[in-house]
């Protein structure tokens, strides 16, 4: 019964009144031990980074709370809403401490920076971004600061928001590949020493047959750069890119 009632969230309009969750407050039962939605949120966001976005349930929530299960739908709606809150409280995390670098590059530079912080510190994130579609206040302050993070350079419109989706791609798909890389690192019980210490007779008798002159060349200059490393050189170069094209 409990799967029925959370598959039944989807697929609807998010709230009870048929808007979203941030629209409705949760009813109030006038319960002696009562609890907050942010209580219940920070519960789910907890199981979330400890076991993974599929532990996520109402259920699994209302243990960790030591509440009933049916209690915590008078917080919130469904799975659904409750997914949606999670998703934004996380993108609260991306806001940069104002004030904000007066130079357009500093600034956009410290969101891209902490964007890929807080993704890599919630790696669920990677995998259920997809499924959704709500744009909380949290989402919607993480845009703005964006916008105000790249106004200087008199860029509006649909050009700003496809200038930013440019930069958000690059720094979200950076931290997803890391966070594959990790994630099965982890399953084979290995570091990154010494999965490469592993590799490496493989790659040299590869190469020492022939046919790879490229990597060969490569292998033997600085080609192994650290994650940050790469991710700090690609967005200088983005930005690079932008100024050369914004700044006249």
């Amino acid at each position: 019964m409990q799967g029925d009632r959370e598959r039944r969230g989807r697929g609807r309009p998010r709230g009870r009144d048929g808007g979203p969750v941030w629209s409705h407050e949760p009813r109030d039962h006038g319960r002696t031990t009562p609890r907050t939605r942010a209580e219940v949120v920070a519960a789910a966001l907890a199981i979330a980074d400890a076991e993974g976005f599929e532990a996520v349930s109402m259920r699994n929530v209302a243990r960790r709370l030591g509440v009933g299960t049916m209690t915590l739908y008078s917080y919130i709606g469904s799975k659904d809403d409750l997914l949606d809150l999670m998703f934004d409280e996380v993108m609260g995390e991306l806001l940069v401490p104002e004030p904000l670098p007066a130079d357009w590059r500093d600034a956009i530079t410290q969101v891209a920076r902490r964007t890929r912080a807080v993704w890599l510190r919630h790696p669920w994130m990677a995998y259920g971004l997809g499924d959704r579609s709500s744009f909380g206040p949290n989402s919607m302050r993480h845009v703005e600061q964006s916008l105000a993070a790249i106004e200087p350079l008199g860029v509006a419109g649909v050009e700003a928001f496809a200038l930013l989706g440019a930069i958000d791609d690059y720094t979200l798909g950076h931290a997803m590949r890391q966070i594959g890389a990790d994630a099965t690192l982890d399953r084979q019980g290995m570091t990154r020493a010494e999965w490469m210490a592993m590799m490496a007779p493989y790659w040299e008798e590869m190469i020492a047959r022939g046919g790879f002159p490229r990597l060969e060349a490569a292998a033997g200059g600085d080609w192994e750069l650290m994650p940050e490393e790469r991710f700090e050189r690609g967005l200088e170069w983005m930005i690079e890119g932008i100024a050369a094209r914004y700044e006249r």
